[in-house]
């Protein structure tokens, strides 16, 4: 059976969600590591972190550790990984070099 990993947003009326449906009805075993720990942050936090760093959650770094992690313990065949928090610098080439099919989609 194939693992999938899904780095994304999990609410409904995100890609993360639906890819986690798709993947499970297709009988792959998929698991979703939910992004929404990267963005918790005061408003004026997020705003200047926004602004100065770009377009990118306040803690991403934390954030990228713990997917690592996830993917060491999860083992998947294939990360897929969704939205702006996929741009996290080095992340997705470790998930590739690790063997990892990966596949970036934006959430949008």
């Amino acid at each position: 059976m194939t693992r999938v990993l899904i780095i994304g947003l999990g609410a409904a009326v995100h890609v993360g969600a639906h890819l986690l449906s798709a993947a499970q009805s297709l009988g792959a075993e998929a698991d979703l590591l939910d992004v929404t720990s990267a963005y918790a942050a005061p408003r004026w936090l997020a705003q200047i972190n926004w602004r100065l760093r770009g377009p990118r959650p306040t803690h991403l770094d934390t954030f990228s550790g713990s997917g690592a992690a996830a993917r060491a313990k999860y083992q998947p065949q294939v990360v897929i990984v969704t939205g702006t928090h996929s741009a996290q610098r080095g992340g997705s080439r470790r998930a590739a070099s690790a063997g990892h099919t990966l596949r970036q989609l934006p959430d949008r």
